[in-house]
């Protein structure tokens, strides 16, 4: 006889095998653990994970499959470079498995996020060991110091320590410390082979040089092959150098951030020499802070900078880069953004003070010098022209041509402060076409200050409707909006139905709050200037005239668990 199977059931098994993890397994993995035991519960751990040279029995039996999730216990230490210590990795870590694209996308302009088959390796806070919830430490077992050190005690100049040599794969919840480097740096605490890869929620930390060396070539999260190429998604960590080398002294900074940054958001940046030098194509960066960014010593920095190389051609698209703070700096080049032929940039709803290089600030050229022109648009941003800070000798946020053919800068309804004379030639760095399309808003240092446009305020005006200089001061940019929609956002802060919203602070740092209030206006089309439905000038806004301006962020320090 032949069984038939209900036409129920075989729907069932096919989405089962659609979304590919119906066999998923969470493992765990913590100091007090045995590589011997089953490593399915919380109770029988194994001691370390696949792809630690020390994995062995049946931890090294098992094939990690698409939703498998790799748990390490809060509060424990793993160790890549002390063979004496617990747990002793053995070498690099080198993962090799990849999940499924079947429910796994971290490019919300691709698509719905989703992360149900992808392979998660991180942790979970309901576990830990002592009295409260820390992050698992991956250690290269240096010694933390903020001086230049004599010499390091593990030279990691030509060492990786954690390696994902696959796709589909996030990263998260992890303490990375104590890497060091001495003549030659060539190498990085974590690299990426494999695509697409998301790094999240973790604390990049507590890295040292010696007095001679110049570590600028030595990044917390570097790329190879494929993974220099595809997509990475940097979300929601912190990478603070201030207990690292050279962080005390501003133009000693040691330490490059990423070689990949394709999508950057919501994250802390601060005391690094170079952020991102980027040869695939980045393609947003916003919600982030950057801060405390100095070159390297004996060398040259970038906060972001696109470059030529793998990927460097038309399919890389626009850059839209919103809803950053950027203070504190002086680099010597702080945006530096290539589209792909014939793309845009766009660059808006950002606060830019405290510039040492100002002359530096922001630039664009082609992806491949070609000869199809590229279009970037300046609007609703704050920029405060503060002169001799930093150490440096100009200040402001200029813009300039970074190469190639940059056909014109568009401007419009920015905030600018202290720029003399007030007019867009103050703004302009070199020889290219720009045009100012209005509502800017040109004010002194003194009349901005009085009406709450301040440092401490991080510019949000404190004054009322009527006062306010930028309210309704500026015309409905709606149309150069890109469309990110709760359902294809990664996270529900920062996004509001066909609009960016503004930056108030939300979304800094490891655990991001929602951004509390004001989207951008949501009604297409034109307005009249001073009512209501108009914009404001600058980065921030009020939702209506009736509305009361929300109390800004204070104390934007990052906050590591």
């Amino acid at each position: 006889m032949r069984r038939l199977f209900p036409h129920a059931l075989v729907v069932f098994i096919l989405g089962l095998l659609i979304t590919g993890n119906a066999f998923a397994t969470t493992y765990y993995i913590a100091a007090n653990g045995s590589d011997s035991n089953s490593g399915t519960s919380n109770t029988t751990p194994w001691l370390h994970a696949p792809g630690m040279p020390n994995c062995s029995s049946t931890c090294a039996a098992i094939t990690p499959q698409a939703g498998d999730r790799f748990i390490f216990r809060g509060g424990d230490t793993w160790h890549f470079s002390k063979s004496s210590a617990t747990v002793y990795i053995g070498g690099s870590w080198n993962w090799k498995w990849s999940g499924s694209s079947a429910s796994c996308n971290f490019d919300a302009l691709a698509g719905k996020v989703v992360r149900t088959s992808c392979i998660y390796i991180g942790a979970d806070q309901s576990w830990y060991t002592g009295g409260s919830w820390v992050r698992p430490i991956l250690t290269m077992d240096n010694p933390l110091s903020t001086s230049f050190v004599a010499n390091c005690a593990y030279d990691d100049d030509s060492f990786n320590g954690l390696n994902i040599n696959a796709g589909y794969v996030q990263v998260d919840n992890f303490d990375m410390q104590g890497n060091c480097s001495e003549s030659s740096p060539n190498a990085a605490f974590t690299g990426m082979g494999g695509t697409p890869v998301e790094w999240s929620n973790s604390y990049f930390h507590g890295w040292t040089v010696t007095s001679s060396g110049n570590a600028g070539g030595y990044s917390e999260l570097g790329c190879g092959g494929s993974g220099c190429s595809g997509f990475s998604l940097f979300d929601h960590n912190v990478m603070d150098g201030s207990d690292s080398s050279g962080a005390s002294t501003p133009y000693t900074g040691s330490q490059k951030g990423m070689n990949m940054c394709t999508d950057v958001e919501f994250n802390v940046i601060r005391y690094v020499s170079n952020f991102c030098v980027d040869s695939s194509g980045t393609k947003t960066v916003h919600d982030n802070l950057f801060e405390y960014l100095y070159n390297p010593a004996g060398g040259h920095g970038n906060v972001v900078e696109m470059g030529g190389g793998t990927g460097a051609s038309s399919s890389r698209g626009s850059v839209y880069a919103y809803n950053n703070v950027f203070r504190h700096s002086g680099e010597g080049v702080a945006f530096d953004f290539q589209p792909g032929d014939g793309y845009s940039v766009y660059f808006f709803n950002n606060v830019v003070y405290d510039i040492g290089n100002g002359g530096n600030c922001l630039g664009m050229g082609p992806a491949n010098s070609g000869s199809t022109p590229n279009t970037m648009y300046v609007y609703n941003n704050t920029f405060d022209f503060q002169v001799n800070v930093q150490g440096g000798t100009n200040g402001g946020c200029k813009v300039r041509s970074s190469g190639g053919s940059m056909s014109s800068v568009i401007f419009q309804n920015n905030h600018f402060i202290n720029y003399s004379p007030q007019s867009i030639s103050s703004v302009i760095n070199g020889s290219f076409s720009y045009t100012d399309k209005g509502n800017e808003l040109w004010q002194s240092e003194s009349v901005a200050n009085s009406q709450g446009y301040t440092e401490d305020g991080g510019y949000a005006p404190t004054c009322g409707t009527s006062s306010c200089s930028t309210v309704g001061a500026a015309n409905n940019n709606y149309s150069l909006i890109p469309t990110f929609t709760p359902s294809n956002s990664a996270y529900g802060s920062g996004t509001s139905v066909g609009v960016s919203e503004i930056s108030y602070g939300g979304g800094y740092g490891v655990s991001a709050p929602a951004i509390p209030v004001n989207p951008r206006q949501s009604t297409a089309g034109s307005c009249t200037i001073g009512t209501p439905g108009c914009w404001d000038a600058g980065a921030y806004q009020f939702a209506s005239a009736s509305t009361n301006q929300p109390t800004p962020p204070t104390g934007l320090a990052a906050v590591v668990q």
